[in-house]
């Protein structure tokens, strides 16, 4: 990668790094020196890299996969819309069809019950001399 990237060792890592960089520079605790101490430091750094990168392909591939998605629902939009078409002389298909929604489609309307030519609706208002009545039609 051709980004710089931060330091992301804790201060207190930091810090034991400096302090053993300069004025601890040519002593040894076991183990420990500031060789040891850098040795780890930069194995930590180079991971730190690799998450980066790792992090990187895997935006790219969440986009791919998204991109992907989107054109497979795009497909089986289409797909449903020819076997909905298809399904005119198929009452079993087209039934099995009936509950499939286009994503962001409103839900079907339900239809309005008919009523018969005597039936009449009262209108909700406050009656004047005489109640309103509208026939159905």
């Amino acid at each position: 990668m051709t980004q710089e990237m931060p330091d992301e060792l804790p201060p207190l890592v930091r810090e034991v790094l400096a302090v053993f960089e300069e004025e601890l520079s040519e002593v040894r605790f076991g183990d420990l020196d500031a060789a040891r101490l850098q040795e780890v430091a930069a194995r930590v750094r180079a991971a730190e890299l690799d998450v980066e990168e790792a992090r990187v392909r895997l935006d790219a591939t969440k986009r791919l996969y998204e991109e992907e998605l989107a054109n497979l629902g795009a497909l089986a939009q289409r797909a449903l819309a020819y076997a909905r078409i298809y399904a005119d002389h198929d009452p079993a298909l087209a039934d099995r069809l009936a509950p499939l929604a286009s994503p962001g489609a409103s839900p079907p309307r339900r239809k309005r019950k008919r009523k018969s030519d005597g039936e009449v609706d009262e209108l909700p208002f406050e009656a004047t001399e005489r109640p309103l009545r509208v026939a159905a039609g």
